[in-house]
């Protein structure tokens, strides 16, 4: 189902039953015959005696070997896959007999099909009525448990689209290699027309198909393709700022976005990028094992869809502020990150300038020290240009402003998320003492310093002062039942998943006819919902078939104030036509329309840890947490409350439900997702 809270996967440990491994045969005279394909066995060569060797192209293996035999009745093309088995293997094919240096197909690494030392022959000749014989070998004096597989070799199809342009490289040639050539030839191609090419790769060399599209007013590309083998389709990357200039030297050196195919079909799209000169790269994911003689074949097709590009995102220093320390591309000031830890010392009330970068799976993480001299609450209030955190550092109970790495959860107390805009966080009130303030981005790669992300901050201590709760937030004082809202999570309960959610409920006090809930929205999905309440089916899930009451009600939405995975929290009421009498049961709620945005509902602390959810509203399955839902007794209809803020809690990471974990020396944001 899907959720907006990543979840911990859990290892489930299954005992297997032992097997004893089939192993081919010692030498040619006691090879293992293949009867029929495809043909499969799993064996090792540990502990079998080193018969045979071939150059291809190392020599001088000492490893043992094991045979098989094939004696085909007519004339057929097979393939010899060992690319799953478990050590540096190395096969091939003698003919008839077993004699040194006569061996008629070799391989030792394959890198088209396999990966990491395994050996493969694709689509061998064998001519009915000879015998032959297949050593499974290693390199050097390797040798483990192999996983063989031998099936007819059934070659790819191709067929070239009608009206296509041909290629006008020829295989082997490199005429279109673009700026992988000294001098950058590309080849023009044309907007929709699809391109039908050959591409190779063979002695360490691959063919590199570069193709070049003009447009004249801003364009969004997509590449869609289909090759026979191993191969790359991409759209070439450009530095910041120089998309389109028609110049290698304005080039990442890395693809935007690019497909993997393999006899297969796939696509890869641009950014809305302006008017200019655009590449685009066809070549084999491989250096060896395609030649000419058995070339790759490919179609793509190139389409630019009109676009607005986007507004850049404008950054200005304020007057007077600090100048972060650190230039881009250093760490001096990584905090806890560091092994030796090093913070920016900063100022109450002055805003400080810095800026940010993330690169390669790499991102800078930026630690400000304010020491405070008396009780203060802190507020953060930044502005970023690019995905950024920023984030007050949370502390173990009692070890306030101990400036101690040692006594800090690993955790944000507070943070928001800014993409060129602006965001503000607070404290509890904490002692006076030493306080750290976290900026950085909010993923790993796209953020270079040739393009890197500007902030601004200020950080103001003040007085403490105890906030009035918001009583959007919570269920009413005169509820006969409820589960409280927190921001940890949320599930779909909306036919656009399709989801439908139900939780149970037990103990309730009275008769009630008003009920309340929580939910966030991705979109406006109206106030319209499904209710419905069951009693239980005698197994412990909700008895669909026999409902106490459903209904189409219409909602009254109140806005909580509160942000949970920068959506808004929104809190729902109604009447029902009557009251209900149910002292146990369940109550489920789902967004009523099929409109393309989602409904979460939001989670609760309180219950049994359970609830339940369906893909077709009718057979409900057990699911993990409560939701949040109140009944009450009956009285005029809810009104909108002025919004006030939430009081911060004491412990815990501020009501945000995202947890900061300290991993490979770098403070890592868990991703938000909506989990199919």
């Amino acid at each position: 189902m899907r959720k907006i809270f990543v979840l911990m996967m859990v290892a489930t440990l299954f005992v297997l039953p032992s097997f004893v491994l089939a192993d081919g045969g010692e030498d040619c005279g006691t090879a293992v015959a293949i009867t029929s394909l495809p043909f499969t066995d799993t064996g090792s060569t540990t502990g079998a005696v080193n018969d045979y060797d071939a150059v291809c192209p190392y020599s001088g293996s000492t490893s043992p070997d094991e045979v098989y035999s094939y004696a085909p009745a007519a004339n057929i093309n097979i393939d010899i896959d060992l690319c799953a088995s478990g050590y540096d293997t190395k096969v091939y094919v003698y003919e008839n007999a077993c004699t040194a240096g006569t061996e008629v197909y070799c391989n030792d690494d394959d890198y088209v099909y396999c990966s990491a030392y395994r050996s493969y022959l694709d689509g061998i000749a064998l001519t009915g009525g000879n015998t032959y014989y297949i050593v499974i070998d290693g390199y050097g004096g390797a040798s483990g448990t192999y996983d063989l597989l031998v099936e007819e070799d059934i070659p790819c199809p191709f067929t070239c689209p009608g009206g296509s342009q041909i290629e006008a490289e020829t295989c082997g040639d490199d005429t279109n290699g673009g700026c992988n050539m000294s001098v950058p030839v590309f080849e023009t191609i044309t907007d929709g027309l699809t391109l039908c090419g050959t591409a190779w790769a063979e002695a360490s060399t691959r063919d590199t198909d570069w193709f070049e599209l003009v447009v004249a007013s801003p364009a969004q590309f997509t590449i869609d393709g289909y090759a026979t083998k191993s191969t790359n389709v991409g759209i070439i990357e450009w530095a910041a700022g120089m998309e389109g200039s028609g110049n290698c030297a304005d080039t990442t050196g890395s693809f935007y976005d690019y497909v993997t195919l393999n006899c297969s079909s796939g696509s890869a799209m641009s950014d809305c990028w302006p008017a200019g000169t655009y590449w685009f790269w066809v070549g084999p994911g491989v250096f060896d094992g395609i030649p000419c003689t058995d070339p790759d074949e490919y179609y793509i097709t190139v389409t630019a869809a009109s676009c607005v590009t986007p507004t850049p995102c404008v950054f200005t220093c304020p007057g007077g502020s600090q100048i972060e320390a650190e230039t881009c591309g250093d760490d001096t000031n990584g905090g806890c990150n560091s092994s030796v830890p090093v913070f920016e010392t900063i100022t109450d009330g002055v805003t400080v300038c810095g800026t940010e970068w993330a690169d390669g799976g790499t991102r800078d993480t930026d630690w400000y020290e304010l020491v405070t001299t008396t009780e203060s609450q802190m507020v953060m209030d930044g502005f970023a240009t690019k995905g950024t955190y920023i984030g007050i550092i949370e502390w173990v109970a009692g070890q306030e402003g101990t400036g101690d790495c040692a006594n800090i959860t690993g955790s944000f107390y507070a943070y928001t998320g800014l993409d060129c805009s602006s965001g503000s966080v607070a404290s509890d009130c904490w002692p006076a003492g030493t306080y750290w303030f976290w900026i950085g981005p909010d993923d790993f790669y796209d953020m270079p310093c040739t393009d890197m992300g500007e902030y601004y901050f200020t950080v103001n201590s003040g007085i403490c002062v105890t906030a009035t709760p918001n009583p959007n937030a919570a269920c009413p004082m005169d509820s006969v039942y409820g589960q409280d809202m927190t921001t940890d999570n949320g599930y779909m309960s909306d036919p656009d998943g399709p989801f439908y959610e139900v939780d149970n409920f037990s103990g309730v006090t009275g008769d009630f006819d008003t009920i309340t809930w929580w939910g966030l929205e991705t979109g406006d999905n109206g106030v319209d919902f499904d209710l419905g309440f069951y009693p239980d089916d005698g197994g412990g899930l909700p008895d669909i078939g026999n409902p106490v009451y459903t209904g189409l009600l219409t909602a009254t939405k109140m806005d909580t104030g509160i942000d949970a995975f920068g959506l808004n929290v929104y809190m729902y009421q109604v009447i029902l036509p009557s009251p209900l009498t149910m002292t146990d049961g369940y109550f489920g709620t789902v967004v009523n329309g099929s409109d393309g945005t989602f409904w979460y509902w939001s989670t609760s602390s309180d219950g049994d840890a359970q609830h339940f959810y369906s893909s077709d509203g009718v057979t409900y399955t057990t699911n993990t947490d409560d939701l949040a839902f109140c009944f009450g007794i009956s009285g005029p209809p809810p009104t909108n409350t002025p919004l006030t803020p939430l009081p911060i809690p004491t412990t815990g990471p501020g009501g945000i439900g995202l947890i900061i974990f300290v991993i490979s020396g770098l403070l890592s944001v868990t991703a938000l997702r909506r989990r199919k």
